[in-house]
């Protein structure tokens, strides 16, 4: 009696195969900008929570109150990890931007398969794309600067975002609804600026 791996035992398979994937890019990830990684506190970083001494406490809420709170809440995981020291803040910063890559990956795999390339381009226009991300030297200040993580934070949602939009099952949109889009919107946008 031969042994037919189930379905279970491939999937199994499988996450062991992205696990050790997710692995060895965050750990490239982590060489590329190892210089970075104990780097100082520069420029804006000085202006931030961490080094103002009225909000340098452990009390979440000296931090999140007011503008971009999931940022601070960010800032002050790291200064509960490490107070000023630096490592932990760029550490966070490499792993935000490698969930980016990851998908930056992702979307590109997806909006291929919507362009109909099924074969093995798929797999490689995809991971080229989410290693471009991850290489590019433009991506450099919001990684290595502290004070950058707003960027990597606001790529992060925008990709999810993204990524959430392109999972959808696809529904066809007619034209009587399409014409109630914009008359919609309009609707909208009038009556939010006039109340």
């Amino acid at each position: 009696m031969t042994k037919n791996p189930g379905r279970f035992e491939s999937k199994i398979r499988f996450r062991w195969w992205w696990l050790i994937v997710v692995l060895v890019v965050t750990q490239g990830a982590l060489e590329i900008y190892s210089a970075a990684l104990r780097g100082p506190f520069l420029f804006d970083d000085f202006s931030l929570p961490f080094y103002a001494p009225l909000t340098r406490t452990s009390q979440l809420s000296a931090w999140v109150h007011g503008v971009r709170p999931l940022l601070m809440f960010s800032y002050w995981i790291n200064y509960i990890l490490s107070g000023q020291e630096t490592l932990w803040y760029h550490i966070f910063n490499v792993l935000f931007h490698t969930i980016n890559a990851f998908l930056v990956c992702g979307i590109t795999w997806r909006l291929l398969g919507m362009a109909h390339v099924w074969d093995w381009r798929r797999e490689i226009l995809a991971a080229f794309a989410g290693a471009l991300f991850l290489v590019h030297p433009i991506q450099t200040e919001s990684v290595a600067y502290v004070a950058g993580r707003s960027e990597s934070l606001s790529a992060l949602f925008y990709l999810l975002a993204f990524a959430i939009y392109l999972s959808r099952p696809p529904r066809e949109i007619g034209w009587k609804r399409a014409v109630l889009v914009p008359n919609r919107a309009a609707s909208l946008a009038s009556s939010a600026c006039w109340s």
